[in-house]
Order: C-alpha cells, then sequence, then structure tokens
C-alpha cells in the first residue's frame, strides 16, 4: 500500500506530536541515550512543528497575516523557525533569533553527572520544555481561529479493498534459484516478482556485458583515485621542499649577518670592515623579520646622525630568533663581546672586555 495519504493540515499536526512523543523520552534518558537518534527526533520534531505554518497556508485554512502575528509574537517558534532551517540548509542569512542555534548536553564535572539537553541561543532553554512550548503556542492559535474541529474529526484511511494482492503464483511450489539456469531464474522470477520488475531483472541476466562494464569501471575509478592521490602527495611535497629551502636560505644570510655585526662590533671601523658592516645591515633588511627590519633602520638612521649606535638591541633580537629557529634552548638578552689586545711589552694578548652599554 502507497502511503500518499497526508489528511492536510491535521496529519502535519499529528506527526509534529508523533515526533515530540518520540523525541521526548530520549530527552529524558541517561547518560547512555543514543545521541544520533536523539538529534534526528529533535530536529525532526521542529521541521515539523515549522512546516505546519506552511500546510495552514498553502490549504487556505489560515492568512499569512494572522501566522505572522503568531511568530512574532512566540520567541518559541521563532527559534522553532531558526532550527528547522539551520538543520536543513548549509547557509541561513535571515535568522529570527540566531543562525546557527546549539543542542547540547550539559555535565556537571563536580558530580559526573550528565543534565539536561538544552538549546544555547539568546538565552539557555531545556529542549524538552521548547518542544512542550511549541505545541502549546500552536494549540493556542488553533483554538483561538476555532479550528480544533478539525482535529476531533475521524480519519479516512483509503479504500484497501481497491489494493489487490494476488499471491497465489507465490504459493506454488517453485524450482529453487540457478546461478547457472537462466530459463528456471526467469520462471521464480515471474512468480515472486511484478511482470515489470521480472521482465527488468531477466534483462539483466542475459546481458553478461553489464558485470564487464563495471568491472572496468570499478578498475578506472580505483586507477584514478591513486593518480589522485599520488599527484596531490606529489604537489605536498615539492611544497614542503620549497618552504625548506627557502627556511634554509634565509638562516644562511641571516647567520652570516650576524657574524659580522658581532665582529665590527666595538672594534674600529676600517675600510674592510665597513664594506661587511653595510652587507649585514642590507641582508637584515631584505631576510629578517619586521622586528628586526625596524631595530636595523633605527641604529643606520642614528649611525648616520651621531657617528655611533648602540648594536646590542639589534644583535640580541637576531640571536634570540636564530635560536628559536634552531630549536635551541633560549639564553638571556644581553651579550658579551670578546675583544683581544696586544701589549708591546709584554709581547702577549690579553683579553679585554668592553664595558656594558646601558
Amino acid at each position: 500500500m502507497s502511503r500518499d495519504w497526508f489528511e492536510g493540515w491535521p496529519g502535519q499536526y499529528r506527526r509534529m506530536l508523533r515526533w515530540r512523543d518520540r523525541g521526548i523520552p530520549l530527552l529524558s534518558a541517561g547518560e547512555s541515550v543514543d545521541a544520533d537518534a536523539l538529534y534526528d527526533f529533535t530536529y525532526a520534531f521542529f521541521q515539523s512543528a515549522y512546516d505546519l505554518r506552511d500546510w495552514l497556508l498553502s490549504t487556505g485554512s489560515s492568512r499569512r497575516q494572522r501566522l505572522d502575528a503568531l511568530f512574532n509574537s512566540s520567541i518559541e517558534l521563532q527559534l522553532c523557525r531558526d532550527i528547522c532551517n539551520a538543520s536543513k540548509h548549509l547557509k541561513y542569512d535571515r535568522p529570527s533569533v540566531d543562525s546557527r542555534p546549539r543542542i547540547s548536553r550539559e555535565f556537571d564535572p563536580w558530580s559526573r553527572t550528565a543534565g539536561d539537553w538544552c538549546l544555547y541561543s539568546d538565552q539557555r532553554r531545556p529542549v524538552r520544555e521548547l518542544m512542550q512550548a511549541c505545541v502549546n503556542a500552536w494549540d493556542a492559535f488553533l483554538e483561538h481561529e476555532n479550528m480544533t474541529g478539525a482535529l476531533r474529526r475521524p480519519r479516512t484511511a483509503p479504500n484497501l479493498a481497491t489494493v489487490r494482492c494476488d499471491t497465489s503464483s507465490v504459493c506454488q511450489p517453485t524450482r529453487p534459484w540457478s546461478p547457472c539456469n537462466r530459463r528456471t531464474n526467469s520462471r521464480f522470477l515471474s512468480r515472486l516478482l511484478p511482470s515489470t520488475m521480472a521482465q527488468a531483472v531477466k534483462r539483466m541476466s542475459m546481458e553478461p556485458w553489464i558485470s564487464v562494464a563495471v568491472t572496468v569501471g570499478s578498475t578506472l575509478l580505483a586507477a584514478g583515485i591513486a593518480v589522485r592521490s599520488w599527484h596531490v602527495g606529489h604537489q605536498r611535497q615539492i611544497e614542503r621542499d620549497r618552504i625548506s629551502k627557502r627556511r634554509d636560505l634565509r638562516l644562511g644570510f641571516l647567520i652570516d649577518a650576524y657574524r659580522r655585526l658581532e665582529f665590527v662590533s666595538n672594534r674600529p671601523i676600517t675600510p674592510d670592515t665597513s664594506k661587511d658592516f653595510e652587507k649585514a645591515i642590507a641582508d637584515i633588511q631584505l631576510f629578517g623579520a619586521a622586528s628586526q627590519v625596524e631595530l636595523a633602520r633605527e641604529f643606520a638612521v642614528r649611525f648616520a646622525r651621531d657617528g655611533t649606535a648602540p648594536l646590542d638591541p639589534l644583535l640580541s633580537a637576531l640571536r634570540h630568533d636564530l635560536r628559536e629557529e634552531l630549536l635551541l634552548d633560549d639564553i638571556p638578552r644581553e651579550i658579551t663581546y670578546l675583544r683581544m689586545t696586544f701589549d708591546p711589552q709584554r709581547k702577549s694578548a690579553a683579553p679585554s672586555f668592553p664595558p656594558k652599554r646601558e
């Protein structure tokens, strides 16, 4: 029997009640509740509750102005609309209250017990109370519109006498299904299945090329998936290699710049060391981070204006970032310089520590 009998808007109203009666026991269950079934029944209820509006409007049982006034005056039905549209559509741009209503279960970490299933939108609402509030709103509207009489009318079912089912052929003894005997299979199908379906299955059994096509298609699909997976993996490997080479190049230039700056610091500048000094500042402005570039610029401006400038902030920032990139331990920012001076009388080198910069 085909279920194409919907009973108009009263049938939609009864479907809403049935979804409520299925969902509320799950909402009241303990921790062993099937969460997937709970979400399915809950969303089905809110979809049926909101679709009742379309049934009333499409059947001419109520006017749009009255239905709009009902939804504008009921925050529960507005949330019902948001849950219905959010559960059916990926993007919901015109919500009544919240475009992304969230239904989740509360959990008490102290007693380690699960609480109520609640809707979190403009405020916290238990889902059971919200479902019953939607039903109460519809009941009040139907009572106000004098439409409850349609719900009390006896339900009429389709005439089952017009549905014929000939089972005489099924009850007759038949030979069992044989994978190698097409004639026996055709007789077996003609008795068990309607004529159209039996002809279709018979035609498929007489065309062995279909199995060949399915085998070839599945093989080609598997090969295509394998090629695609290899291509994606190869592209990702190329990207990783490119990032690794770029990182090694940057670290090499910055390490060289640090060594040059540390070498010329607290020494008299000569024509030879001045070139290394200029290259180091240029490399930092090209490969350094934003903070390092700013420190290099401040040093260059101050050095050009005053003829001297401290290098400690720039060297400390370089050393910190380089050690972090190389996964080395963090150390204090203060840098110690060692400079060797030669005493002609002692004929030996004595270490010299530059004074600490304030």
